[in-house]
């Protein structure tokens, strides 16, 4: 796998300059970052608290969240940093766009953003706000995500029919 040239980590806090390791992946602690901006978007709104599955279905970029009330709340902007690749390895058995790095990283750079929603929505990510019993669906059920999802109407589509 060929090494990015630089990583993006989406973050609700504008003040970073220096990510430590805080996320346990094989029993260590790592900073995690990703090769694709549009993944780091859909970590700009803090998840703690949230009931939310992010993730990709083929090329398809999708934020599932139960609560859509609290999740307006928190979403209060954030940034997406840039850091360098050295120390990060590829993490498929966290996600496909998954790197992750034993050792604290300092960011190389930083882009502002006011809206992880409005964000989201500009990168193409299909943004559903669903019911309790639908989130339940999805989240138990992985295999039949994408027939929960087909019947339903993204945020992204009912924002442009406006």
């Amino acid at each position: 796998m060929a090494i990015p040239e630089f990583l993006y980590r989406g973050t609700p806090r504008r003040d970073v300059d220096r990510f430590t390791p805080k996320e346990e992946v094989g029993g260590r602690l790592v900073v995690s970052a990703s090769p694709d901006r549009t993944t780091a978007i859909k970590f700009v709104v803090p998840i703690e608290g949230l009931k939310v599955k992010i993730g990709t279905l083929g090329d398809t970029h999708y934020y599932i969240c139960a609560d859509e009330e609290k999740f307006k709340e928190k979403d209060t902007g954030g940034s997406i940093y840039l850091l360098p690749p050295n120390g990060f390895d590829p993490a498929p058995e966290v996600g496909a766009n998954v790197w992750v790095n034993p050792n604290s990283v300092i960011p190389i750079g930083k882009e502002e953003i006011p809206s992880a929603f409005e964000a989201m929505v500009k990168a193409g990510v299909k943004d559903y706000f669903v019911s309790e019993e639908i989130f339940e669906r999805f989240r138990n059920f992985p295999e039949n995500r994408l027939e929960i999802l087909k019947p339903l109407i993204p945020e992204n589509n009912k924002q442009e029919g406006q």
